[in-house]
């Protein structure tokens, strides 16, 4: 799914790299993962990687639409769209309630009126 944010464009697929690849593929099998949970079961199936670079390739995907906070004022990230994929709508559901939708902003703002996360 393509997406404009605030800091750019969606990226295209020949924009990401083997790690971005791997993180994308990590959060589409599994429903949230932290940076540090990312950088240590990448380190479990591969080579250890430094936390700035992981730091960085995470803060890249989350610039440009790609990844999002489950919770605004955690760490923890989940998948919002796959450069890789075809366009198309990308439904978010709420772990706690029956609310879908496909536009991340309404979801976050979901999130923060119905069950208090700011």
């Amino acid at each position: 799914m393509s997406t404009v944010n605030s800091e750019g464009m969606a990226l295209g697929p020949d924009q990401l790299n083997a790690l971005d690849e791997w993180i994308l593929d990590f959060l589409k099998k599994h429903e949230w993962a932290t940076p540090n949970l990312l950088r240590a079961m990448y380190a479990e199936e591969h080579e250890e990687r430094s936390r700035q670079w992981f730091s960085d390739r995470v803060t890249r995907l989350e610039e440009h639409g790609h990844i999002g906070r489950v919770h605004p004022d955690t760490a923890e990230r989940q998948l919002v769209s796959d450069p890789r994929e075809p366009e198309g709508p990308t439904i978010y559901d709420c772990p706690d309630c029956d609310w879908g939708g496909d536009d991340w902003e309404e979801f976050q703002a979901h999130l923060s009126d119905v069950h208090g996360f700011d």
